[in-house]
């Protein structure tokens, strides 16, 4: 191998050797008639899919913080009234 393309080579396999950076979780809080709950997700989902995978199904009259085909964000905060 020539001694142009060792160091290639090398810093190649050494990127290729890093762990794998861990997938960290999203924290949304869901306010619904005065009581709050946290929800840790793993994936960006939009506000419709975190609500019914919390079993939150919003009513005729409820008003929500955030349009329904926002996706999530680290920290948002969902109010329903």
């Amino acid at each position: 191998m020539s001694r142009a393309v060792l160091p290639l080579f090398l810093a190649l396999w050494l990127v290729g050797c890093r762990p794998a950076q861990e997938e960290r979780s999203l924290d949304v809080t869901i306010a619904v008639d005065g009581s709050e709950e946290i929800y840790a997700v793993s994936r960006a989902v939009t506000v419709d899919q975190l609500l019914a995978s919390a079993g939150i199904e919003l009513g005729p009259l409820d008003r929500i913080s955030h349009p329904i085909v926002s996706v999530i964000e680290d920290g948002m905060r969902i109010t329903i009234r």
